[in-house]
């Protein structure tokens, strides 16, 4: 685990990667609510782990163990992120959740190089919710991609950008802005 202060934004990465859907000891939950607790309140916060709390795949979904810990480490901090990063499913997908009645972006982005992307359930369609308070927005599952934040009076602006196959790029391909 790790954080990175920066001058316009923190960002706290927690190791997630094993087992499946993950797992934190209270040694790990206590240190991010830790660095929830002592980043600057003059910028945005991000949270990066590798097993998404939602996902709408096909081949892995959504960790409800990293939902409940993150969720337990925001309300023992005092503080919620502004954005949650993922990776670990090979595909796009955005979701919106509302978390102590502020709008936070969870983004799961992990089709920005494995060769085989992961499909989204059949059914899965922008307005999804998947819970009272979680609403799917955007999601690729057929180009590869990358997510580009920009970080500038307190607001995140992310811009999602799908390639193809033949390296066809779309700039744009979904956005969002997070904070305040």
């Amino acid at each position: 685990f790790r954080s990175l202060d920066l001058e316009s934004v923190t960002i706290v990465g927690i190791y997630t990667n094993v087992p499946s859907g993950g797992h934190l000891e209270t040694s790990q939950t206590d240190w991010l609510t830790g660095e929830l607790k002592a980043a600057a309140t003059d910028r945005p916060v991000i949270v990066a782990l590798h097993h998404p709390p939602y996902s709408i795949d096909a081949f892995h979904g959504g960790s409800q163990r990293m939902g409940d810990a993150l969720d337990a480490a925001f309300a023992a901090s005092g503080r919620t992120p502004d954005l949650v990063v993922s990776g670990h499913v090979h595909d796009y997908q955005r979701f919106t959740r509302t978390v102590n009645g502020k709008q936070v972006p969870y983004v799961v982005i992990g089709n920005s190089g494995y060769h085989n992307l992961h499909k989204l359930a059949k059914d899965a369609a922008p307005g999804d919710q998947l819970t009272d308070d979680v609403t799917f927005e955007f999601g690729d599952d057929v180009n590869w991609g990358f997510l580009e934040l920009t970080v500038s009076a307190g607001k995140i602006t992310g811009t999602y950008t799908s390639v193809t196959k033949d390296g066809q790029a779309t700039a744009g391909a979904d956005s969002f802005t997070a904070g305040s």
